[in-house]
């Protein structure tokens, strides 16, 4: 019994559809996934066949309800209910339950489970499994089993219908007709990617409305480019192409790709564009959240700066060995005095990048992560940012500072030894920072688990 879905996947999920419907039918699981709407994204066989082969697209959740009632043979109006209540009815967290039926020689169950995917309930997921008196509820095992295949096929979903409107957004000759997405939720050492456009063709007259395709690149971007745009063409018939990145914070997605046509000002391209990336890179960021396939990194509420915290979890996804690899500088600045906080504040929210982070860990204590920087490009980021607060500080006297710079992968990769590198290894200082002690306020003899 196949897997159905509502429109064509992105990713070849093939393999794992075969292997999440062999596992389905050998436990006689049904299963369904749901939208907030109570439209189905997918459901296996068993399911389908108890509804008397639904259309997915278009039959919500009160009418399979109501096909369930008749079809199965169970005192199931009060649980079923439950089970399949409207979205804005539903209780929160999990709910499971097992309904008995009354009649007949051979007694037997229907257990049922239901549970949100993702943390802002995109997705719902149903699953039932036929029982006999006395077995043990399984269901919550076998979830735990194939929790990461369901949320790969909801992001697979939720990607696709943040692309659909980006791609189909207007007539407009320069907007993003192609988006390279990474194969895997974030992109990792030894990811592949995907080129998903518009589908032109009329392979599948079934489908009302646009519809997305997608092929694998056969040659993938070299990682030094992965935070930077860049220019390509396909052949000499094809206009140039600006590759803009899509990431947000330690994760990166890919890039929008907008035609640049022969008239069309590349810096008139890049205001009008870079907006337009940054809202789609922010929206596949937050799917990705709101799935667990990133990190929700913790922030300092004062200042709106990632924490202690958030700056060891970013510098941790970045050094981790399946990450993108990238180079980067984590800049330490030292204030000589707490009153210098406000405006190293401010200097920092202009100077800093998008690619880049700042991090508040102390009143007198911050970093700067510089995505994208090797020696090279730290040094000479670490020169401009010391002319701008050198600036600053003859206009204001609270500015005094000291400035370290520790650089991956040169520093020795872990989190705790490229803060103290960074911190204890002064580079250059800017105003009066006195006495100079050399030591970092932090607590830094922890090691990151």
């Amino acid at each position: 019994m196949a897997i159905q879905i509502r429109h064509p996947s992105l990713r070849n999920m093939t393999p794992m559809f075969r292997e999440l419907d062999g596992y389905l039918e050998v436990h006689r699981i049904g299963f369904a996934l749901s939208d907030p709407d109570g439209f189905l994204f997918a459901a296996n066989g068993r399911f389908i066949e108890q509804t008397g082969g639904l259309p997915l697209q278009t039959t919500p959740l009160p009418e399979i309800l109501r096909i369930l009632r008749q079809r199965w043979p169970f005192p199931s109006e009060q649980i079923l209910g439950e089970w399949l209540r409207h979205p804005p009815l539903r209780h929160p967290g999990f709910w499971e339950g097992r309904v008995h039926q009354e009649k007949g020689p051979e007694k037997k169950g229907l257990d049922l489970f239901r549970i949100p995917l993702s943390i802002s309930r995109k997705g719902m997921l149903y699953l039932f499994q036929p029982v006999h008196p006395g077995d043990p509820p399984g269901l919550i095992e076998h979830f735990r089993t194939l929790r990461k295949s369901f949320r790969m096929i909801l992001l697979d979903f939720l990607d696709y219908a943040v692309l659909l409107p980006a791609l189909h957004s207007s007539g407009s000759p320069d907007r993003c007709n192609s988006v390279l997405l990474s194969t895997s939720p974030r992109f990792q050492a030894g990811s592949a990617f995907l080129r998903v456009e518009p589908d032109g063709t009329d392979r599948l007259k079934d489908l009302s409305g646009p519809v997305l395709r997608s092929t694998s690149c056969l040659d993938n971007p070299p990682p030094p480019v992965v935070r930077r745009g860049y220019f390509s063409r396909e052949d000499d018939s094809e206009p140039l192409l600006f590759h803009l990145p899509l990431f947000a914070e330690s994760s990166f997605y890919g890039w929008a790709r907008f035609p640049i046509l022969e008239n069309m000002s590349r810096k008139t391209l890049m205001r009008s564009k870079t907006a337009e990336a940054r809202i789609l890179s922010e929206t596949l960021h937050q799917i990705r959240i709101d799935l667990a396939f990133a990190p929700l990194l913790e922030k300092d509420s004062d200042s709106g700066f990632y924490s202690e915290r958030g700056i060891r979890q970013i510098l941790q996804d970045l050094m981790a060995p399946d990450g993108t690899g990238e180079s980067f500088a984590l800049v330490a600045l030292t204030l000589g005095s707490p009153a210098g906080e406000g405006p190293l504040v401010e200097i920092l929210e202009r100077f800093s990048r998008k690619t880049d982070m700042v991090g508040r860990l102390s009143c007198g204590e911050y970093v700067l992560v510089l995505m994208d920087a090797t020696q090279g490009r730290a040094g000479k980021a670490l020169n401009r940012l010391k002319e701008v607060l050198e600036v600053q500080s003859r206009k204001d006297y609270r500015i005094r500072l000291r400035l370290g710079m520790a650089i991956f992968p040169d520093t020795p990769a872990t989190p705790i030894r490229m803060l103290r590198s960074a911190f204890q290894k002064t580079m250059t200082s800017v105003g009066e920072p006195g006495e100079a002690t050399g030591e970092s306020s932090l607590s830094l003899s922890g090691e990151i688990s």
